[in-house]
């Protein structure tokens, strides 16, 4: 396999502690005094902090790999969208 011609992956531990952070004050939230009795703004915010902790799982593992045949393919790409723009 040939090796990339730049790759980057994400650093893991601050996305993760981030949204765990985020995920503990969505459930703290949980724990104030509601206007409603219905119980709904507590299950959407529990869902909100289940998906703050999905995301940042899924963020944490983030690598982004450029090969050696992508920057020519966006170059023409360009090259091409440049000239169908240009008048003739």
């Amino acid at each position: 396999m040939a090796r990339p011609l730049y790759e980057h992956a994400q650093a893991g531990w601050p996305t993760r502690v981030a949204l765990l952070a985020a995920a503990m004050i969505f459930v703290g939230s949980t724990m104030l005094p509601s206007p409603g009795e219905d119980g709904t703004a507590e299950a959407l915010t529990l869902v909100g902090a289940a998906a703050a902790l999905v995301v940042g799982w899924l963020w944490s593992s983030l690598t982004v790999r450029v090969g050696t045949d992508e920057p020519r393919k966006l170059k023409a790409a360009l090259e091409r969208a440049l000239s169908a723009g240009s008048p003739r």
